[in-house]
Order: structure tokens, then sequence, then C-alpha cells
């Protein structure tokens, strides 16, 4: 019988087959759809389980080999992205301003969490508030100019990386923070005995940053640091908590993102059609 050297060694190992790659894609898909379905059904737990497919299928460095990558297919394919990012939003709001006021100075006032990213908060039954992964519903309708702010594709490298949710004392997360502390820390792969201290104020505090700005007169007179952090406090203080974990919502919707990606895109679509009932 091998010792556990023998059976992890390289010596002990084989490649693997296109086909059985391909194979493993459709395994790794059906797990994400599970995932789903039981978030879905109302068990937000599942999220860490949820990660750690999305690791599989997108992390590459080192010893990690995503799944994608091992296909060749990773970085040709078009992510469907729902998020609004910050600097599109900022460009978005200032069309809506009517230039003679623009020539005037003025600017986008206040713009918080919730008009970015990809969540939605939604009233819950007690009258209070919580964060829902929206899955195909737009964040803004079409005829509202915010909507012009959403970029529907992109490259695996800026879907990945550009920052998605926007936490409290701007500690920002991209999709890949989110997945990898999730799966790699929080249960989906591994339990570190310590956690990101970053990730855990994002599931701890529901509301997150926002930016403020004022016009005329400082709410401290000299004192534009004093000014900001007054108006900061009565913009939160303003806020109702939102409730529902953040990062277990955000991954629901990575998963989203992935699974229409995977579905649609011409180079994935023929090969995972068995997981949607097509061929």
């Amino acid at each position: 019988m091998a010792d556990s050297s023998d059976i992890y060694g390289n010596d002990n190992k084989e490649p693997i087959s296109r086909e059985e790659l391909e194979e493993h894609l459709r395994k790794q898909l059906r797990y994400l759809m599970r995932s789903c379905n039981v978030m879905d059904a109302g068990d937000a737990d599942e999220a860490p389980r949820a990660a750690s497919v999305l690791r599989t299928l997108l992390h590459h460095v080192g010893k990690s080999r995503a799944l994608l990558v091992q296909l060749g297919l990773r970085d040709v394919i078009s992510f469907k992205n729902t998020g609004i990012y910050r600097t599109e939003f900022q460009i978005a709001c200032e069309s809506m301003i009517p230039p003679e006021l623009k020539a005037q100075g003025y600017r986008v006032a206040a713009t918080n969490a919730n008009e970015v990213g990809f969540l939605v908060s939604r009233a819950l039954e007690d009258g209070t508030f919580g964060w829902f992964a929206p899955l195909d519903e737009p964040k803004y309708l079409p005829q509202d100019p915010r909507s012009k702010a959403l970029i529907p594709f992109q490259r695996f490298d800026d879907w990945w990386t550009r920052t998605i949710v926007e936490g409290v004392d701007h500690r920002d997360f991209n999709r890949m923070h989110l997945v990898l502390v999730m799966a790699n820390q929080d249960g989906g792969s591994h339990v570190d005995p310590s956690l990101d201290k970053d990730y855990r104020a994002l599931c701890d505090n529901s509301n997150g940053d926002g930016a403020i700005a004022w016009f005329g007169e400082a709410p401290v007179p000299g004192d534009p640091i004093a000014s900001m952090k007054a108006l900061w406090k009565q913009y939160r203080d303003s806020m109702p908590t939102i409730r529902h974990n953040r990062a277990y919502a955000s991954i629901r919707q990575i998963a989203y993102e992935v699974i229409i990606t995977l579905r649609d895109d011409p180079a994935t679509k023929q090969i995972v059609a068995p997981c949607f009932g097509t061929s």
C-alpha cells in the first residue's frame, strides 16, 4: 500500500484528458447551481461552499490551478457583469447635472454603498431592510441615466479585480477578495484560526461607506476634515441598519454571473449545455 508521500507526489500522477476536464467543468457547474438553489431556499450558510467552487473554477496562482485556465477558457470568455463601479457611476451622475449648474461648480453631493456594486437592499416583513443578490434584476432601469454606468461584459482580470463592494471605513472588496477569503478562511475549503479583519467587518457591519461633499459654508468653518467628519456622522446616523450578510449575498451574485457566463459564452455553451438540459 502506498504511503501518503506516494499518493500526493508528482511521481504518482498522470495527465487527464480534455474530455475529463470538460466533465469536471460540468460537475463543478452543477455543484454551483445546487448551492445557489440552497441559498435561494433561504440557507445563506451555503455561500462558503459556492465560494469553494468559484475558487476551483477561477483562481490560478502557484499550485492553485483554475479549471477554466486548464481548459484555456478563462481569459478568452467575456464575464457577465451585473455591478456598477464607482468611477462609471460618478460619470453617469455628473451627466445628470444641468450644464448651467455644472458651470457653477455643482457636483454629486452624496453617494452611498447601495448605489454602486451589485447588491440591493429591500424591505423585510418586520419593516427593516436586508441585502439581497438581485440576480438578473437591473439596479437601474434603462431610462435612468445611471444605467449607463453598467459595463455588461468584461474580460476576466477587470471583472475579478475591480472593486465591487464598498465596506465600512473604505474597506473595499473585489470579487477575488470575497471568493478567496470565504473559501480559504471562512469555511469554504478551510477554516482558518484567524479571519481577515476587513472581511469580518463586512460581515458584521452591513451599511457600507459613501461619499460626502458640501457647497457653501462648511459645517465647521476653516476645518475641512472636521466638516467631513461631522457630515459623515450625520449621514451614517440617518441610515437604517441593513441586515443580512453582504459577503454571502455577494457570493450568490457572483455565482449567478459565472453561471450565466458559462451558459451563454460561445466558448463554453456547448460544453456545459447538458447542465441546462440542452445539447
